[in-house]
């Protein structure tokens, strides 16, 4: 490409000591790297998270895909391409174009490919940032720029059945080249700036197209005028005569400004009127044109540019259906109107998440702000480029730079201009960093509203200009040449500006490169410290407060939605209602609910009074109900309608019931409870009387070896379980998490209903486990945990689903992918430093783009950051699997005893087989006999009136007798090896584990869901082996068996010669004395919370042995062959 590049003489630049690091490399993040480069910063890095520069570019490769701003002025003014193919660029130009232009000025080598950015926290001690990547790889530089764009992350609707479609699917901007739609049915759902132009381009491949919107927008002619020979080589020849076509080309499209203000209505009219004749001379079905026909003003929208659109949508072939996609079916989509469209394929042109700017990455900017929640009505940015409280930090394509009327990488040059002076300013007076004014902010905000109510855009447009509350976040309301007035020169006076102690010497940090690794850990902001606070109650008051009109909570069906405003108020009105029942300090309140809203709501009450709350396990029986209730001495219990029953039936006399429904007997309802006067309670006053050392909550054992014990978490345990874990996971406000499991369970107490109100996450209340799959591509988590169970159910759904799958070419390259990833884990697992190979790198991002984000955005899990999972040892070839698919894996291990949590693999510095290093302050020993003991702050105080019990566990020095046997490593890393009361010792003394055993069973075959192995006292290992009741019936389809009942399956041959095999190949991975000898199938279902396994999905093995004590004989009976 020849281009009028300049270099460093160009501007007698002098070398910069100031390091940068530039997240982003499309147009915006090159103009801002060129800038710098031409104006003597080398000390900079760009942060690519792809393989290649480009952006929306780069991803957008769908047929058809090209710019609707003519190429000569959709490109930088000092690298002028001669030769574009034709006035409007296509995708695979513009992409190399961009490519050429990041090589011609030095740029590529300053780029670090593959690493995405999860986070950048503010250092207010030394005024620098402190980046870091998914990988967990800190950097610390003097300046951020984010230059993200408003177009990098696809938007996905939230509609009932994405999963369950059985075509090929995916969004416009994850194109799939492998799905051929020769002769297929397709519905394109959309009709925006990607739709208007693939539908023109595949019509003529498809046996029927379907495109299916909820609102249309404008179409506008566009020229096809194509340079000639003559035209192309005078532009290679004369640099002159290109800057000349540039400038006339810009200066015409600066001319329609005024076409978005009020005053321009009646040529919009004149516009409107001129498209719609040409609507009706394409199209002649009445609906369909009706359809085609906004109802909005011209410009209000994006205007869009085609010559074949509505000639396209004429075909007898092609439809238009002017209604939203309300649910997915296998076999296609219904319509909000009642028609339902069948599919083969499905194509979802459904944009981006253009108002929300900057996210997924975590932003914390001065006094630990964060950005996404200073920004939750909608983004501001002084010029778009600096927000207030991030100092050092600026933006390309920010909030409110958009242009429908000019090219917007006029500007980007302009920002990348203004954010060099302020660097050179910062540089030149030692200032340690600078932060726009309020007054600056304010005055800016005030100006542009002003500006804005005088264009169409505030016309309440359907799109993507405003954000959910309707504030127009995206688009400039004047000129492009009004802007680059405004951003011509920097001015110091709108900002603070915070001098570095030293005033000879800038602040400088240690140079960075592409290739870096050396940083600090942030002090401050990064850390959460919780453990100043007193009490939860605290940490609820201030995060209500910070971010009020935030969702809080969610039921599974939404029907129910809750603000932290009204989180709050519902607690205070509660509280009040249960203090004029007579609950005080100290109290022990029972509760019984499923996953829902409610549960929080009253919990949170309980524990502003100072009571204990103590949940109850809903599948226990009465007898371990009435065990639970005695014991801890509540002495009223609240429940929902369907366990008012039951609770009834194992309260003693004085445990009063409260039931959240009206009309049960023998309760009485939550709702009809008195109210106090203001003046009988002061919910302030109530709740800040509670301390540190208050019982925050009791936590009954599940019971795997004997009587449940009740575990006594303090306040102060919580908080620091809390602080600890937050600076290993990252937790962000606004956060949706979903919330499945029950809340008598310490990790989902401490994951979601504690964690909610520490850190304002979005909390979705799944009421039935067995929902949770469905529930997640509703929610689409940012952060999950779950139990191993949930994952072996991923995993064999999957497995089946593959294996099932007739397209030989499909179930080639899912199996393809699938090995890219798993060689991924692997490189990942011998070398966590290590950086993939080219050829493994290039094949796994083809991989993931093609097939492995697919998996994940059918999961709802294409915006997960990280996925915990403990409670229970992860079989290993469940977490290579779900690792494979590009999941970020963090396991964990803790117990009730410990507050939830004690140890963390970390993404980045986990290692393999082991459970990852404790948090900080916490204290691991193994003793002689393997037992893992524990000290920290976040052990229990005791448990429940049960001092013997309490001093078996906790010593007089401190330390926590886990139960668990395992070892540490030289490096400090955990490995639990099995549950020392569970250890099979056989009868010639040697020390077997089950936990290994039944982790290569389960591995071997995707139709067993639970496995226990039997030896104690024994010669050999036996199995008890049950198929699992979801992925069974599947997969003995698969191979010809027709029975679906788990009892029926057991007996067939077929099923039990698999299993036979599944045996074999288990045996082979375990050493002789571990091998299992015999085994029986058994043909029950078994449930959470059932008699066997616990509602945390752990096996009951001593109820176990009981109820299949004749098995268990029969397996050792002398007369008995092997099964």
């Amino acid at each position: 490409m020849s281009t009028s590049t300049f270099r460093l003489s160009d501007r007698g630049a002098t070398p910069r000591t100031t390091s940068v690091a530039i997240v982003g490399s499309g147009f915006g993040g090159l103009a801002a790297a060129i800038e710098l480069k031409r104006s003597g910063f080398e000390d900079f890095v760009i942060f690519e998270r792809a393989s290649s520069v480009g952006g929306v570019w780069r991803e957008n490769t769908y047929p058809g895909a090209a710019c609707d701003v003519p190429s000569p002025i959709y490109s930088f003014s000092y690298a002028l391409k001669p030769d574009w193919s034709g006035l409007f660029g296509k995708q695979g130009e513009i992409h190399r174009y961009l490519e050429e232009v990041a090589h011609d000025f030095g740029i590529t080598e300053h780029i670090r490919f593959d690493t995405e950015v999860s986070s950048a926290v503010f250092d207010e001690n030394t005024g620098q940032w402190v980046v870091t990547t998914a990988a967990g790889e800190p950097l610390r530089v003097d300046a951020l720029v984010m230059a993200t764009g408003q177009l990098s992350r696809p938007k996905m609707p939230t509609v009932e059945g994405l999963e369950i479609f059985g075509g090929d699917a995916f969004h416009s901007a994850q194109w799939r080249h492998d799905v051929d739609l020769t002769d297929k049915k397709v519905v394109v759902v959309g009709s925006g700036a990607s739709a208007i132009q693939i539908v023109p381009a595949i019509a003529e491949t498809t046996a029927d197209l379907t495109v299916v919107q909820r609102s249309p927008n404008w179409v506008m002619w566009k020229s096809r005028r194509k340079p000639g020979a003559l035209q192309t080589a005078l532009m290679r020849r004369f640099g002159l005569l290109r800057t000349i076509h540039h400038i006339v080309l810009f200066l015409a499209y600066e001319s329609r400004y005024p076409l978005v203000t009020r005053a321009a209505n009646p040529v919009r009219k004149l516009s409107q009127w001129l498209l719609i004749h040409i609507i009706k001379r394409h199209m002649s079905d009445p609906d369909e044109i009706a359809a085609a026909i906004p109802d909005y003003r011209l410009l209000c929208n994006r205007l869009l540019l085609s010559n074949d659109w509505y000639p396209t949508l004429g075909r007898d072939d092609v439809h238009l259906v002017g209604s939203a996609v309300q649910r997915v079916t296998s076999t296609g989509v219904v319509t909000a109107d009642g028609r339902s469209i069948d599919a083969d394929v499905l194509i979802w042109c459904t944009g981006f998440k253009a108002s929300e700017f900057l996210s997924p990455i975590s932003i914390i900017g001065r006094d630990g702000i964060d950005l996404h929640a200073q920004w939750r009505h909608g983004a501001e940015a002084y010029l778009g480029i600096s927000a207030i409280n991030f100092p050092n930090m600026f933006m390309l394509f920010g909030p409110n730079t958009n242009s429908i009327t000019n090219t917007i990488v006029f500007l980007l040059e302009r920002q990348a201009s203004y954010i060099r002076q302020a660097l050179d300013y910062k540089e030149e007076h030692h200032a340690a960093w600078i932060d726009v004014s309020r007054e600056t902010h304010d005055l800016f905000q005030d100006w542009l509203q002003k500006k804005l109510d005088a264009t169409v855009f505030t016309d309440n447009c359907p799109g993507w200009y405003t954000n959910a509350e309707g504030k127009v976040t995206a688009m400039w309301p004047a000129s492009h040449l009004a802007y680059a007035r405004a951003t011509a020169r920097f001015h110091p006076e709108r900002y603070v500006v915070a001098v570095s102690a030293s005033r000879g010497a800038a602040a400088v940090s240690a140079p960075i490169s592409a290739t870096s690794t050396a940083a600090q850990t942030p002090s401050g902001p990064a850390t959460r410290p919780f453990r100043s606070a007193r009490s939860i109650c605290e940490l609820f008051d201030a995060t209500t407060k910070a971010y009020a009109d935030q969702p809080a909570l969610h039921s599974t069906d939404g029907e129910l939605t809750l603000t932290y405003r009204q989180y709050r108020d519902a607690v205070v009105d509660i509280a009040g209602a249960l203090h004029l029942r007579g609950v005080r300090h100290g109290d022990v309140v029972a509760l019984m609910f499923d996953n829902r809203p409610e549960f929080h709501l009253v919990d949170a009450a309980v524990m502003h009074l100072g009571a204990t709350s103590c949940s109850v396990y809903n599948t226990s029986p009465v007898a371990d109900i009435a065990y639970v209730l005695t014991n801890s001495g509540a002495t009223l219990a609240i429940c929902e309608e369907i366990y008012a029953t039951k609770l009834a039936a194992a309260a003693p006399a004085t445990c009063e019931i409260i039931c959240t429904a009206a009309d049960v007997d023998g309760t009485v309802a939550l709702n009809d409870l008195p109210r106090p006067a203001p003046a009988e309670f002061d919910f302030e006053v109530t709740w800040r009387t509670v301390g540190p050392d208050d019982v925050l909550t009791l936590i009954y054992t599940s019971g795997t070896t004997g009587t449940p014990k009740g575990v006594e978490l303090t306040h102060a345990a919580m908080l620091a379980e809390l602080e600890l874990t937050s600076e290993v996971l990252d937790f962000r406000a606004g956060d949706r998490v979903p919330s499945a499991m029950p809340m008598a369970h310490a990790a989902q107490r401490w994951g979601t209903h504690y964690a909610g109100v520490a850190f304002g996450l979005d909390v979705t209340c799944v009421d039935d486990v067995a929902a949770l799959l469905p529930a997640l591509v509703r929610v689409r988590p940012q952060i999950w945990g779950t139990v191993p169970r949930i994952l072996e159910k991923i995993t064999a759904g999957l497995q089946t689903k593959f294996a099932a799958e007739t397209d030989l070419k499909k179930r080639a390259a899912v199996s393809w992918a699938l090995e890219i990833g798993q060689a991924v884990v692997a490189a990942r697992k011998a070398d966590g430093d290590a950086e993939l190979s080219p050829e493994l790198a290039t094949a796994y991002a083809d991989a993931d783009r093609r097939i492995l984000a697919p998996i994940r955005q059918s999961l709802g899990l294409d915006q997960l950051r990280w996925l915990m999972v403990g409670a229970a040892p992860t079989p290993p070839h469940v977490m290579d699997f779900i690792a494979a698919l590009g999941l970020n894996v963090v396991e964990v291990w803790g117990m009730s005893e410990l507050g939830a949590v004690a140890t963390i693999n970390t993404a980045g510095v986990s290692k393999a087989a082991t459970v990852g290093k404790p948090l900080r302050d916490i204290e691991v020993r193994i003793a002689a006999d393997g037992e893992v003991f524990v000290r920290g702050p976040i052990v229990m105080r005791g448990y429940r009136g049960d001092p013997v019990q309490t001093a078996e566990a906790v010593d007089s020095d401190g330390w926590l007798a886990t139960g668990d046997v395992g070892t540490v490593d030289a490096d400090g890393y955990l490995s639990i090896t099995d549950r020392k009361k569970e250890l099979i010792v056989n009868a010639a003394g040697k020390n077997i584990s089950p936990l290994r055993i039944e982790a290569a069973l389960k591995a071997a075959s995707p139709l067993i869901g639970a496995a226990v192995a039997i030896g104690d006292g024994r010669p050999f290992i036996t199995a008890l082996i049950v198929l699992d009741p979801e992925a069974a019936p599947a997969y003995a389809a698969g191979v010809g068996v027709t029975a679906t009942a788990l009892d029926e399956l057991a007996g067939d041959d077929r099923i039990r010669q698999i299993i036979e095999d599944a045996v074999a190949t288990a045996n082979a991975q375990v050493s002789r004395v571990e091998q299992v000898k015999r085994h029986v199938l058994v043909g029950d279902v078994w449930i959470p919370g059932g008699a066997e396994l616990t509602p945390t999905l752990k096996l009951r093995r001593k109820k176990i042995a009981e109820r299949y004590e004749a098995d268990i004989d029969a397996l050792y009976s002398e007369a008995r062959v092997t099964s």
